[in-house]
């Protein structure tokens, strides 16, 4: 746990999301394996295949208007189309966001500003971030930014190691 982050957030909340998002990663490898996925979207055209990207899968475990952990999902819009979901509570608000996310984007900034005076607000800002390295998840990482994106806290979830990703 993040020291920073345990009057705002407690290790069993930042579990059941973690696992929510390693669960669909292994959701998404076993449809992208199967015959009718490969059927629908054969590799000749693998442009189109990205589509059904594992970010994608990803936010779909967090649906609008859900509640999870103690968090209640809301669909964040911003950019040209693009949504996420935002997990809030009264304590803090968190994203999902993966390696290949601009940091310095205008619809972050605002969050970040949550963070003033290193975490003394009522409300803080804070994200999961998943890395994906060769069409595989390799880790997800808490990190907390300061207010101008940088991560001044973080603690890695988990790391998946290259013998399991072999395997499966």
């Amino acid at each position: 746990m993040i020291k920073q982050l345990s009057n705002f957030v407690t290790n069993e909340q930042i579990e059941i999301i973690a696992n929510r998002i390693r669960e669909q990663f292994y959701k998404y490898r076993k449809l992208m394996n199967t015959t009718s996925i490969q059927e629908l979207f054969p590799d000749e055209y693998a442009p189109h295949k990205k589509a059904h990207s594992f970010s994608w899968a990803v936010t779909g475990a967090f649906r609008s208007g859900t509640d999870i952990a103690g968090f209640h999902v809301h669909l964040l819009k911003y950019g040209r189309g693009h949504r996420r979901p935002e997990l809030k509570n009264e304590n803090i608000i968190f994203h999902i966001l993966s390696n290949s996310t601009n940091f310095q984007a205008k619809y972050l900034k605002p969050y970040y500003k949550m963070n003033e005076n290193r975490l003394s607000n009522q409300q803080v800002y804070g994200y999961f971030l998943f890395n994906i390295e060769n069409d595989w998840l390799d880790s997800l990482e808490l990190c907390v930014p300061d207010t101008n994106g940088t991560v001044f806290a973080s603690e890695i979830l988990f790391k998946i190691p290259h013998i399991v990703k072999e395997v499966v």
